[in-house]
C-alpha cells in the first residue's frame, strides 16, 4: 500500500512538469542581414521585396531558411534590387502537436 502511494505522488509531481514542458514556447529572435533579390507587385496588388540570406543563420534558428518575402510596409523607402538589409526575425513554437512554428519580420534597415 505505501508503494502505491509513492507511485501516485511521483505521477502527481511529474504530470505538471510534462505539461509546462509541452506547453512551453521556444523562441528564436536575432538580426538577420538579407540582399534583395527582387521587389515586385504581388498577385494581391501589394508590393513585395523577396530577400535572401547573406552568410549563415546567426544561433540556432526553429526553423531554417535562405529567403524569406516582405511587405512594402516593412521595408525601408526606395529598397531596389541587390540593396543590403538588417531585418529582425521571430521565430516561435508553441510545442503543440502539430509542431507548427512562425516566423516574424520586423524593423528592417538598410545595412
Amino acid at each position: 500500500m505505501c508503494m502505491r502511494r509513492v507511485r501516485m505522488a511521483s505521477v502527481l509531481v511529474l504530470i505538471p512538469l510534462l505539461a509546462a514542458g509541452c506547453l512551453s514556447e521556444q523562441r528564436w529572435d536575432e538580426d538577420v542581414t538579407f540582399k534583395v533579390a527582387d521587389v515586385f507587385v504581388a498577385k494581391s496588388g501589394r508590393e513585395m521585396a523577396l530577400l535572401d540570406v547573406v552568410g549563415q543563420l546567426p544561433g540556432e534558428p526553429l526553423e531554417k531558411f535562405t529567403r524569406q518575402g516582405i511587405y512594402k510596409e516593412e521595408f525601408p523607402s526606395g529598397l531596389s534590387q541587390g540593396d543590403t538589409v538588417t531585418c529582425r526575425i521571430l521565430q516561435t513554437a508553441d510545442n503543440t502537436l502539430d509542431d507548427s512554428k512562425e516566423t516574424e519580420i520586423s524593423n528592417c534597415r538598410r545595412s
